[in-house]
């Protein structure tokens, strides 16, 4: 899963004149998932599988080292699967009335706070159908 809004981090930086100022950084970052589809539609394209699902999925985020969530609908063809999501996760804010680039004042280093969020995301996955097959004997 792609978020497309960046997470940021906070950290103690100095301007031109060696003022301390707040430098935020902001990363990009593609978060590994595991999805769970509940399929709402299927139908036939050009004699293969297409189908509408709705999908759930949790995955750990390398940037903030936390536990990452998400909701949102799936189009799948054949076994190729496209995800439209909300990722609900944690990102870093930037406490004690600061802004990025302003003045540190009388801090030592950023304050920061953990909040959860939600960022619109994008998924490409390849589905692999669990159950629900026949067999045949002879």
């Amino acid at each position: 899963m792609v978020p497309f809004k960046a997470y940021h981090s906070y950290a103690k930086g100095s301007d031109a004149s060696g003022n301390a100022i707040v430098q935020e950084t902001t990363t990009y970052v593609v978060v590994p998932m595991a999805f769970v589809n509940y399929r709402v539609a299927e139908w036939p394209t050009r004699k293969q599988a297409s189908a509408f699902f709705f999908t759930g999925g949790v995955g750990v985020n390398s940037s903030t080292k936390a536990v990452e969530f998400s909701a949102g609908a799936t189009y799948s063809y054949r076994s190729f699967a496209v995800s439209m999501l909300f990722d609900i996760g944690r990102d870093t804010q930037l406490g004690g009335g600061l802004t990025p680039g302003g003045s540190l004042g009388k801090y030592s280093a950023p304050p920061t706070t953990t909040t959860w969020g939600v960022k619109p995301a994008a998924a490409v996955s390849i589905r692999i159908p669990l159950g629900g097959g026949s067999s045949t004997s002879k």
